[in-house]
């Protein structure tokens, strides 16, 4: 029986809805579950609405097929799946559903497809797309991937036959079969539109017999099963983003002469690099990314005139066993990159933090994480445009020597010995600041500590803090801050004396506390929208007698003892109808105690 409510619904979506602007209409699917744009509004009887759809959301299909499960899904460079994963045991299913929503939009001919074999028996890619050859040709771009599943000669003569292949992906497959259909295969040579190749954990061949098309931008090479030379792999000269890992290599002369000036990304990664120099570096470099070569002994020039490539804006040496005479000789020799703006030292092994002293002044993004025992013994001031900084797991004790420059916005310093947070005098100088993550250290209080003032999220868990009072400015009504987020997860709080949030924050976190017994709620947490109180030992709360409203949306009392040795139904709805009088009617009495609140 409908209801009015189904009543006005429908009328809604039958009479209004076909009358909102497409760009508010957009704007309303993008709340939608995915679902409710699959199973309804591609069937929507309004052919406008249905045509806003197909068009929005079908600039990418992907039809991937796996062991374990089948997915297809439509996507734009925006937003995610419409067509969510669905799970099928037989590949005739598999395929029924794909052939199912090709006949049910005929006039879906995206701009990009995406075609994923991977880990299957049986390998379906060449059966659908010759069944929709028409359409499939009409299509500006099509990816290819294959990925542990069997291939044949007929599977790589049609792949390669398709004018508007784009991608193509070999990963963790047996080539041998296949291999000398590749050799001087002049569709692969002659391809006009092919950018993209990716071979990976494949087996071993003689690679200087596949000649490669001119189209070529993209190779990513390596993870092969026992190794491969690649001094004979043949590069074409348009490579602009080049990957070989895990090949073995200990540095960089022998493709020198073999990678083209036009070269932006290189990434060698898992190699055994020893010594790099920057002479043999592509002049137009962009990217290098040399993490996880964990013997580099040496970044040097055997050319004192050589310089980094003046293109280079982001530099990955994680993982890459640098120490201080490492970096001591970039820093005071050869220089850094004069126009870098990321740069990634993570876990390597110096310790020495004045090795970096002579950055590039427009740094923005530095990663000095899991380096451990840092030492700060005196004042260290990082770039001055500096944005982001991570230095978690450094194992740092004191940061009265760091000076943070006021253009940061996000700053982390988890898991490392910082007891004394007033250590740092300048907070107040750090007004961009939106995001400080401290989780993890050693601190016991938050007492005469002003935050920085315009943080949105702050996260405490894993420090000792025992109690939480006025004391602490935040809650202190006669400042002012503008925090959203507060985390104190996982304290070791104990007391909660206070009487003011600031009218900006929305959202706590108390969880895993030491919070016990009676807990009597603070009037201030009722300004709150989240507040999370699980997993720490209270029995009951109490409220205060006043008359404020409550804007909690959403409650977190799981595991907790609540009402222990009353559990009794009675004693069950006497504890959430004292709830109700104090915060608003519930959605639901929930026996987890994971409780949402009625708002209007």
């Amino acid at each position: 029986m409908q209801t009015e409510n189904d009543n006005w619904i429908l009328s809604f979506v039958r009479i209004y809805l076909p009358r909102i602007p497409d760009e508010v209409l957009i704007q309303i699917f993008n709340l939608l579950p995915f679902g409710y744009l699959r199973n309804f509004f591609l069937y929507f009887p309004d052919d406008n609405i249905r045509n806003l759809i197909i068009h929005y959301y079908s600039q990418q299909v992907h039809f991937v097929w796996s062991k374990a499960h089948f997915f297809l899904s439509t996507i734009n460079f925006r937003f995610g799946k419409i067509f969510n994963r669905r799970t099928y045991e037989g590949s005739n299913f598999q395929n029924k559903e794909v052939f199912r929503f090709m006949d049910e939009f005929p006039e879906i001919v995206p701009r990009r497809l995406f075609v994923a074999s991977e880990d299957v028996q049986y390998n379906p890619v060449n059966e659908v797309l010759k069944k929709f050859h028409n359409r499939i040709y009409n299509i500006d771009e099509i990816g290819i991937y294959f990925s542990k599943c069997p291939i044949t000669i007929e599977d790589v003569d049609y792949v390669l036959s398709l004018q508007n292949l784009t991608e193509l992906y070999f990963c963790g497959l047996v080539l041998t079969p296949i291999f000398t259909r590749l050799i001087d295969n002049l569709n692969l040579i002659n391809h006009p539109k092919l950018r993209k190749i990716v071979i990976s954990h494949a087996e071993d061949n003689d690679w200087s017999r596949i000649k490669l098309p001119e189209t070529l931008k993209s190779l990513s090479f390596g993870n092969f099963l026992n190794g491969t030379n690649t001094s004979i792999v043949s590069f074409p000269i348009t490579i602009q983003q080049l990957s070989i890992n895990r090949l073995d290599i200990r540095d960089l002369s022998h493709l020198k002469h073999r990678i083209s000036g036009c070269l932006t990304d290189l990434q060698l990664n898992l190699n055994r690099l020893e010594r790099v120099l920057i002479d043999d570096l592509p002049p137009r470099l962009r990217v290098l990314d040399l993490s996880f070569n964990s013997s580099v002994k040496s970044i040097t020039c055997d050319d004192p005139e050589a310089t980094w490539p003046v293109t280079l804006e982001k530099l990955i040496l994680s993982c890459s066993g640098l120490d201080d005479n490492v970096l001591e000789m970039i820093n005071d020799n050869i220089g850094w990159p004069s126009n870098l703006i990321k740069l990634d030292l993570s876990l390597n092994k110096f310790t020495n933090i004045n090795n970096l002293s002579n950055l590039p002044f427009g740094l923005q993004w530095l990663n000095l994480s899991n380096n451990r025992h840092i030492r700060v013994t005196e004042n260290f001031q990082f770039s001055s445009q500096l944005k982001f900084l991570e230095m978690s797991g450094c194992v740092i004790d004191d940061i009265q020597y760091l000076e943070f420059p006021s253009s940061l916005e996000q700053l982390n310093l988890p898991g490392n010995q910082i007891r004394n947070i007033l250590s740092y005098r300048d907070w107040g100088k750090l007004d961009k600041l939106h995001t400080f993550g401290l989780w993890s250290n050693r601190i016991t209080s938050l007492n005469k500590w002003f935050i920085p003032p315009n943080l949105n999220k702050l996260d405490l868990r894993g420090n000792r803090i025992s109690t939480l009072s006025k004391g602490f400015p935040l809650f202190n009504k006669h400042y002012d801050f503008n925090i959203v987020d507060l985390n104190l997860g996982q304290c070791k709080i104990k007391k909660i004396q206070i009487d003011y949030i600031p009218t900006s924050l929305t959202k706590v976190n108390l969880s895993r506390n030491k919070l016990s017994s009676t807990f009597l709620f603070p009037s201030a947490f009722k300004r709150l929208l989240h507040l999370d109180l699980s997993n720490n030992f209270l029995t009951s709360i109490v409220f205060e007698n006043d008359n404020c409203k409550s804007c909690l949306s959403h409650l977190n009392l799981e595991n907790n003892p609540i009402l222990t040795g009353q559990k009794s139904p009675e004693h069950f709805q006497e504890f959430y109808d004292y709830l109700e009088s104090n915060l608003g009617k519930v959605t639901e009495r929930a026996s987890n105690y994971i409780i949402n609140f009625k708002r209007d």
